[in-house]
This record gives C-alpha cells, structure tokens and sequence, in this order.
C-alpha cells in the first residue's frame, strides 16, 4: 500500500510483484536470525535484546511472545499479506512468487520483464529443517497466527 499511495498511477502502470515464504519456515527463520543480531543493526539487536531473550527458546518464543504486541512490530515477523493487500484485503500485486520454487518463480518475472537475469543466494542460513522445530501446540499457535497468510498465499495448514 504504502507504494501505491506514494504514486498510484505508477503503481498500475508497472508489473508489481512480491516473493513470499512459507509462513512456519519463515517464523523459524526469522527468530534465529534476530537471536543472531540480525544485520547488526541497532532495531534488530535491540528487538532481541528487550524483547526475545525474556523467552527461553524458539518454543517458549512462540508460545509466550508471538501473539504480544511487540511480535507484531517487529517487520521480520509480521504477517506477510499486509505486503500485498490493499486495505479491503485484496491481493494487489500483479504475481506471487514463493521462495520454495523461487529459482522456477523469478525465471517468471524475468521473463515478464524481459530480462536475462540469474538469481545469487545470499544471506543463506545453515540450520534444521523447520518442520522439526515445531511441537503440535507451537503449530497450532503459529498457524492461527499466520492464518490470512496460509489462505490468501497458497501454504498448507500442515508442516
């Protein structure tokens, strides 16, 4: 929204896109890079320091913390869908990609737009699969969580 406001005209005119992440991996993926400092930067460092490290670990974290304000500020866990939706919740983007066919989604972008472009992995973390850091209560409390995201983006319920 926040592009389209800034210039409407320009914002029907382009191919507007945006790339999403299974929500639970997402979840994963983003509480282990904030309990690392993030970037280094001063928000994500301080986010951990007053907020995440009340919680003893990934399960407490979501079990305790994700449904408190403070989670929802955070733009690294907010819900992914307010990135493409406009303010009646409508998808506004011309294409989703999904990061779990994001080699097959870009190559659709690029050719939409018309460029030959390779995409390089950056930023890639070594970590377990997502799946095992789920406990029956932390999915179920993660997916009502996440739930606008697991329906307007195409994710399934199950891990």
């Amino acid at each position: 929204m926040d592009f389209y406001l800034d210039n409407p005209e320009k914002f029907e005119k382009y191919f507007v896109f945006a790339f999403v992440r299974n929500p639970y991996d997402r979840l994963v993926s983003a509480y282990n890079y904030l309990m690392q400092g993030g970037k280094g930067g001063r928000a994500d460092m301080q986010f951990r320091d007053q907020y995440l490290t009340a919680y003893e670990d990934f399960t407490d974290f979501v079990v305790r913390g994700l449904n408190k304000p403070e989670a929802a500020s955070q733009w690294h866990l907010m819900q992914q869908h307010y990135y493409v939706v406009n303010f009646e919740g409508e998808i506004m983007v011309d294409f989703i990609g999904h990061f779990e066919n994001i080699e097959e989604d870009f190559s659709k972008v690029a050719q939409k737009l018309g460029v030959d472009l390779a995409l390089p992995h950056r930023n890639k973390s070594v970590r377990d699969a997502y799946q095992g850091c789920y406990t029956e209560e932390t999915r179920k409390i993660a997916y009502e969580y996440y739930k606008k995201d697991f329906e307007l983006l195409g994710y399934s319920e199950a891990l």
